[in-house]
């Protein structure tokens, strides 16, 4: 047995949420797609799936890059979102203590 907490949720039961087509880019092909916090098994670019009409947190993860994040919204059937990722400077450290052992 069900128990719904607002006449609103037991008229939306059984309702499938309505989604659209959103095609993910990064400038950098390869990064993980995140959305709404949990990981999905697609690399940049690919078609995903969002719910239609509501705020959906994307985030592109890749290796030496920062993380991208926005909040995107659609209420068309097809779209698209296109980010830059920023590349992690490279900083070489020398360790002085290992340089004079190996001398």
């Amino acid at each position: 047995m069900n128990a719904f907490k607002s006449l609103l949720q037991f008229l939306s039961f059984g309702k499938k949420e309505e989604t659209v087509l959103c095609m993910m880019l990064s400038e950098q092909e390869g990064a993980e797609i995140w959305i709404d916090g949990v990981k999905t098994p697609y690399v940049s670019p690919h078609l995903c799936r969002i719910p239609k009409n509501r705020d959906v947190n994307v985030e592109f993860k890749l290796i030496g890059h920062e993380t991208h994040q926005a909040w995107i919204r659609s209420g068309s059937n097809l779209t698209y979102y296109y980010c830059q990722l920023t590349r992690i400077p490279l900083r070489l450290v020398v360790d002085e203590d290992a340089r004079a052992i190996s001398l």
